[in-house]
């Protein structure tokens, strides 16, 4: 309870590329990234000592070379026969997942930040035609200060249902017939009372195997050209 290493298994050393032995008796923090060791300790401490039964964290650990590599361990907590409490736990190299969840989360904020840059509004829906997200300018539409508030939504959640059936036909029609319908103009009443025109176009979105997935749309905010005419 104190954060010493009361016991590594040589599977553990091994892995790590220490001796049998040579982590027993030190302090666990000496091998976690500086950057990792104080939250670490706080949620270990903690759960020992209000008995919680499992735990699972990601970290850095040093290896015997001096490099730093990503594990994930599972940990029980239990009393032993001196009467400490104790952690139990196996740990697992995540690194090469770690990278690859940080190289894809870094992917879709660079996405999400051209989405949110470009003048046209863009949203993706499933084949059920709940909303899987969109950019800035088309939540703001709706009424919606982050894209975040689209997903798991419907059309019926924030369009009248004359509206939202209108669109979900036209989204279904592009799901099923696998044919873009482009450069449609039609009028929006918003949130607000105002009515925008849009020129909207949608197109299948399917995922890396071909497969029809959902729809892509995007729509222009014409209004202005619209009252000029």
């Amino acid at each position: 309870e104190n954060g010493t290493i009361l016991y590594g298994s040589p599977q553990v050393t091994d892995q790590l590329g220490y001796q049998p032995g040579e982590m027993e008796g030190r302090d666990f923090q000496e091998y976690i990234h500086p950057d990792d060791a104080a939250e670490l300790y706080t949620t270990m401490s903690r759960n020992i000592h209000i008995g919680s039964p499992t735990m699972s964290n990601q970290f850095r650990v040093r290896r015997s070379d001096g490099t730093y590599r990503w594990y994930e361990d599972k940990t029980i907590y239990a009393v032993d026969r001196n009467n400490r409490r104790v952690a139990i736990g196996t740990i697992r190299d995540i690194t090469e997942r770690k990278a690859a969840d940080d190289a894809l989360f870094a992917s879709r904020q660079m996405l999400q930040g051209v989405l949110d840059t470009i003048p046209q509004r863009v949203f993706w829906k499933d084949r059920d035609l709940r909303y899987l997200g969109s950019n800035r300018h088309f939540a703001n539409d709706f009424g919606f200060s982050d894209p975040s508030e689209i997903a798991g939504i419907t059309d019926y959640d924030h369009s009248s249902s004359a509206y939202a059936e209108h669109f979900r036909t036209d989204d279904r029609e592009v799901i099923e017939s696998g044919i873009p319908k482009m450069n449609i103009e039609e009028p929006l009443i918003r949130p607000d009372g105002t009515t925008i025109w849009l020129r909207t176009s949608k197109v299948p979105l399917r995922d890396q195997d071909g497969r029809i997935i959902g729809v892509l749309g995007s729509y222009d905010n014409i209004t202005e050209q619209k009252r000029a005419e």
